[in-house]
């Protein structure tokens, strides 16, 4: 009776279509088997639930799907209440390359992940009360859901200036065009000035920018030496000068490619208060 009951669910197992949807930070990249890139592992993956974005700012994550091979589906993203964030999405492809693709997108099964890229962005002007935002994933049956409450902070992203820059191959870790962007805030090391293509690395350095403009909005309220010195303890070192010294920060052992996230929960709570 026990061995029929076990081949029963072994048959039903590989018969039923298994789908799965979720939400990453920016710096997970994922191998078709769903397997995080060797370069993106350490540390434990963050849940996007309900991240606090600051207003006039572009904010991004990483939707990743599973389907089984020639299943179609349709995935959406929506929000309640409507229209509270401009949405953008794109497929992403080889070597970081984006594919813009409108909502909803339907699409086939490749039997593995596939991941876009989300791009939120919240104007000034957005009310400061939380809304839902959903990744929603039909696959001609049922629904599967990926949800994250927004909250929307009191911070206000001053206009950036978005410069071209030399950027990392794809092969380095997903958080080092952040890292770059941000040492050359920290260090005075700004990376090379040069044309770059539209892709993930691209966004990236937009992202970290942004980030760089919120620390120099702080100085006028902290000062530059404890703005720097806040962005160097959020990102697990004790001094600017051994920050500037490592190739990677202290956070990157323990934290893995994410601990950049801790140096913009620093400055977003700080820009907010």
């Amino acid at each position: 009776m026990r061995a029929r009951l076990a081949l029963l669910i072994s048959f039903l197992c590989s018969v039923a279509p298994s789908q799965s949807l979720h939400i990453y930070s920016e710096f997970r990249r994922f191998t078709r088997s769903g397997e995080l890139l060797p370069q993106d592992r350490g540390g434990k993956p963050r849940e996007i639930l309900s991240p606090g974005l600051v207003r006039n700012a572009w904010h991004s994550f990483r939707v990743a799907l599973s389907m089984p091979a020639g299943h179609p589906y349709a995935l959406y993203i929506a929000q309640n209440p409507e229209d509270v964030a401009l949405v953008r999405l794109y497929r992403e492809k080889n070597e970081g390359e984006l594919e813009p693709v409108q909502l909803p997108v339907q699409g086939t099964g490749q039997g593995g992940y596939e991941t876009f890229w989300l791009d939120i962005f919240l104007p000034a002007l957005t009310d400061l009360k939380r809304f839902r935002l959903e990744a929603q994933l039909y696959e001609g049956s049922g629904w599967v859901i990926a949800p994250m409450e927004v909250r929307p902070l009191a911070g206000i992203l001053p206009e950036v200036k978005i410069t071209d820059a030399e950027l990392p191959s794809p092969k380095a870790p997903a958080e080092a065009t952040a890292h770059a962007a941000l040492r050359g805030y920290v260090c005075g090391e700004p990376p090379r000035a040069m044309p770059a293509a539209r892709n993930v690395r691209t966004l990236q350095r937009r992202n970290a920018l942004q980030d760089v403009a919120l620390a120099q909005t702080l100085e006028k309220s902290l000062g530059r030496p404890a703005v720097l010195l806040g962005i160097v303890r959020a990102s697990g070192e004790s001094d600017v000068e051994s920050w500037c010294a490592a190739s990677r920060p202290q956070g990157a052992q323990t934290y893995g490619p994410e601990w950049y996230l801790r140096v913009r929960d620093y400055l977003f709570r700080e820009v907010s208060r």
